[in-house]
Formats: structure tokens, C-alpha cells, sequence
């Protein structure tokens, strides 16, 4: 009896015997934590490439501010092609990865891309100096701490993979998984190229058609406040501004904290002038006004100015709106192409930043009855005259 108690003293004490039972939970957690890791990295990176082959042209704006920074001012002209290479990079490899196709291949790349992302994230997060690195599009916002972290955390499963790859078959035959993944190639260049040549198929941007813009400019309730004061080392926090103690010297004021931002108004930057610089933001939102949209005249597309053109004689001539060219060039520039494509409609400036969040094509059209957005065109896929007069009805 005292042997077998002593025995069993002897393994409860035993700290090796706790070593080897840890070790073997772990080991039998590698195969679910990697299974999991597949496919949580392959998923998000699907999403994720998904919506930003929604909106290649929102995205290359984010990659044009990381140029800018960097000095890389080369590779702007080719933002577009590079935000739809990354798009079709992400969904390939993580369509590769669920398949665990070419998986050796596959977790280096995935490597050295997270480790790049997490590189220029980390960056953004101590810097500041972009504020969204675009990593959702504008489906999701993240701040530049929060990308990072994002970024860390799939670095976190993809090493996981990276080390364990040779553990990993192959899901399918290699001649399945050969076309499954030339068959997402295929479809996630196709849908990008569209959405660049057209529009995005899913608009999240502000000025999407239905938005009533003058409602977004307002707040949806009251801000409500928390004032955050100190004392001996000890935080106190006030709803009220009544309550706050900000007549007693022995308080320090911290901070202000707004608990309900999401009741600020939707859109905060719609400004449009004349070009003497007169306020025109109230009178674009009244009546019907089709806005023809020009960001950048240097780089807009001219084919189809004839048409936009022909569109605005119609309008006017039928009495059903006003059609108004709003640029984000110079005056003197604006002057001379109107001038030179004969566009019979007044001339507006508006900031190029917010006529490239409004329509991601340039030019592109946005008809607005009394600052709702009834439609966007863009300029390869314009109305004809029936299509407007039914909707300025």
C-alpha cells in the first residue's frame, strides 16, 4: 500500500509528467490550429481581394499615397495595373492555400506578402502619415493601429503554415486544383477589370445612388460627452458637463471623449464653388442637376465628350434640369476645355478628392434630384437621352 501511494506522490510531484502531458495537448492541437489557419487566411484573403477588385481605382489611390511618401513616384502611372495584381495575388494564393496546392510555393509567397503588408502597416501605425491603408477598401475602415494589428495576427497563422507546410496534401488532384486555381485567376481578373472599366458592382463609397446627400451633411442625433478629469493620480469621468468639477483648481482637465461618433453626419466633405469661389453647395443639391465630374483634366478620357455634350443640350433644351461641369483642375484649365469640347453647362470647382470619391471615373456623371443621387454613369457606359429623361421625371 505505501508503495503504490508513493508511486502516485511521485508522478503528482513529478514536473516532467506534467512536461509531457502539455506537450502532448499541443501536439494534438497542431493539426486543428493548422487546418484552422488555412482557412481563416484563405478566406480573409478572399474577402479581402474580393472587395478590392470591387474598386481597383479606390484602391491604386491608396497605393499612390504609399508612393508619394516613399519617393516612388514612378509607379503611380501603374497604380491601377499593381492594385489589380495584389487583387488577383491574394484571392490565387488563398484559393491555392484551401486546396493546399503547391503549398511550399504557396506559404513562401503568403510569407513574403503578409510580411510586406505588415512592414507598411506598421509603418502607417507609428507615423500616421496614411491614415487607411485600403486593406477593406471602403467597405471596412481600419486605422492605421488597427491594420496593423490585423496584419500581425494573420502573420501569426500564416507562419504556422510557412513551418508546417510539408505536412499539408494536396485536397484535390492536380489537375482540379491546376484549374481551380486558373479559374480564380480568371474570375477575379475579369471582375476587377470590369469594375474598373465601369463601375464598382457594390458601391460603398458616400455619394452611392440612393444617398440623400443634404440628410448625410446633418447628424443623426445630439453628440453625447465624457469629460475626463484628474485628481491624486485618479481618473473621473463626467457625462454631464454641469457635473465636472472645472471650477475646482485641484481637478485637472484630460480630455473629451464623443461616446456616440457614429451619429455624426455621414458626409462631411461635399463642397462645391463657382470659380470666383462662391459657395454653390445649396444650390447643387436643389432641383435636378446632372454633374458632369472631372478630378484631373490631365488624365481624364475625351471620347466620349461629344456625347456628354449632346446630354446637356438635351436637358436643357427639354427644361427637365441643369447640368453642371464640376472640376478638380484649375480654373484657366476648365475654361479652355469647355471651351474647346463646346460643353454648353456652367463651370464649378470641387476638391479632386471628393470627385473621386463621388464617381470613380473621370470623367463620370451623377444625377442628383434635390440632393438625392439618382444614378452614376461612367464615362465608357453613359445614358442616352430616353435613359435621363425617365429618370429626371
Amino acid at each position: 500500500m505505501n508503495e503504490v501511494l508513493t508511486t502516485k506522490l511521485i508522478f503528482f510531484f513529478n514536473p516532467f509528467s506534467y512536461l509531457k502531458n502539455f506537450l502532448y495537448i499541443c501536439i494534438s492541437m497542431v493539426k486543428p490550429l493548422l487546418n484552422f489557419s488555412r482557412w481563416f487566411v484563405g478566406l480573409l484573403f478572399i474577402f479581402s481581394g474580393f472587395i478590392k477588385a470591387n474598386d481597383p481605382t479606390g484602391f491604386s489611390i491608396k497605393l499612390n499615397e504609399y508612393f508619394e511618401l516613399f519617393g516612388l513616384h514612378y509607379f503611380i502611372s501603374w497604380s491601377v495595373s499593381i492594385a489589380i495584381l495584389i487583387c488577383v495575388l491574394e484571392i490565387v494564393l488563398a484559393v491555392a492555400l484551401i486546396l493546399n496546392a503547391r503549398i511550399r510555393l504557396t506559404s513562401w509567397l503568403l510569407l513574403l506578402l503578409i510580411l510586406f503588408f505588415t512592414a507598411l502597416t506598421g509603418y502607417s501605425a507609428i507615423t500616421y502619415k496614411v491614415t487607411d491603408c485600403g486593406c477593406f477598401g471602403d467597405a471596412i475602415k481600419l486605422t492605421p493601429l488597427q491594420s496593423f494589428i490585423k496584419d500581425l495576427v494573420l502573420l501569426f497563422f500564416i507562419l504556422i503554415i510557412f513551418i508546417k507546410n510539408k505536412t499539408l496534401n494536396p485536397v484535390v488532384s492536380r489537375k482540379t486544383e491546376n484549374f481551380l486555381v486558373l479559374f480564380s485567376l480568371l474570375i477575379v481578373s475579369g471582375f476587377a477589370l470590369y469594375c474598373y472599366n465601369f463601375l464598382p458592382v457594390i458601391d460603398f463609397l458616400p455619394y452611392k445612388t440612393g444617398i440623400d446627400i443634404p440628410s448625410s451633411m446633418k447628424s443623426s442625433a445630439p453628440f453625447q460627452f465624457e469629460y475626463v478629469y484628474s485628481k491624486d493620480g485618479k481618473q473621473y469621468r463626467y457625462k454631464n458637463i454641469k457635473d465636472a468639477p472645472y471650477s475646482d483648481s485641484t481637478y485637472k482637465f484630460d480630455t473629451t471623449y464623443v461616446l456616440n461618433p457614429e451619429a455624426g453626419p455621414k458626409i462631411t466633405d461635399y463642397r462645391i464653388t463657382t470659380p470666383e469661389g462662391d459657395d454653390s453647395t445649396d444650390a447643387s443639391l436643389t432641383g435636378i442637376k446632372l454633374l458632369v465630374i472631372i478630378a484631373d483634366l490631365k488624365k481624364a478620357s475625351l471620347r466620349n465628350t461629344k456625347i456628354i455634350a449632346n446630354l446637356a443640350k438635351f436637358i436643357s433644351a427639354h427644361k427637365i434640369g441643369e447640368t453642371w461641369l464640376v472640376s478638380g483642375s484649375s480654373n484657366e484649365e476648365s475654361e479652355v476645355f469647355r471651351h474647346e469640347f463646346q460643353l454648353a453647362m456652367p463651370l464649378f470647382s470641387g476638391d479632386a478628392t471628393l470627385l473621386k470619391s463621388i464617381v470613380r471615373s473621370n470623367p463620370g456623371l451623377m444625377l442628383l434630384k434635390n440632393g438625392k443621387v439618382i444614378k452614376k454613369w461612367h464615362n465608357n457606359r453613359l445614358p442616352d437621352e430616353g435613359e435621363i429623361k425617365e429618370l429626371c421625371r
